[in-house]
């Protein structure tokens, strides 16, 4: 670049990035003291429409991105507002007790997770013990010297 230096310049603090910093943080704090000037019903609505925008993009983000269609996570989501609303109208039951113990339902229902297997496993193998090597049957070292043992010089090394 017949001698000429290129000066690179990394901005982490911009007039942009500050104000946008300022508008979060107010909007977070506005989020937060929601409940103290707006009624009932309106927070019901931003519930709502929250609660079905995290659903939308966690779903965009499996079948977008991932590439994943998995028919599994909207039928457990189903299955939980239904597990809620049997425990709110047919048991009378706090709502917020109704998604506990629908949640415990469908964790129930969903099988054992992979630390249930790990523990089981461990519960299961408790008083074997491991043979000399690592692996004794399938070690490289260990087959070919059985190797040699059955064939002797008709085998190269």
């Amino acid at each position: 670049m017949d001698g000429q230096t290129t000066i690179w310049r990394v901005e982490t603090k911009t007039r942009a990035s500050t104000a946008f910093a300022i508008i979060a943080t107010l909007g977070i704090i506005a989020g937060l003291a929601a409940p103290i000037y707006l009624p009932r019903a309106t927070l019901q609505d931003m519930f709502f429409i929250l609660t079905m925008l995290a659903l939308a993009q966690s779903w965009n983000l499996l079948a977008g991105y991932a590439g994943l269609v998995s028919v599994g996570q909207q039928a457990f989501v189903g299955l939980g507002a239904y597990m809620m609303f049997a425990g709110v109208v047919l048991l009378k039951l706090d709502p917020l007790v109704a998604i506990l113990l629908g949640g415990i339902a469908l964790g129930l229902a969903d099988g054992p997770t992979e630390a249930h297997k790990v523990n089981l496993a461990k519960m299961l193998l408790k008083g074997y013990e491991a043979e000399d090597e690592a692996w004794p049957s399938e070690s490289l070292d260990v087959r070919r010297a059985a190797v040699a043992a059955k064939y002797g010089a008709l085998v190269e090394h």
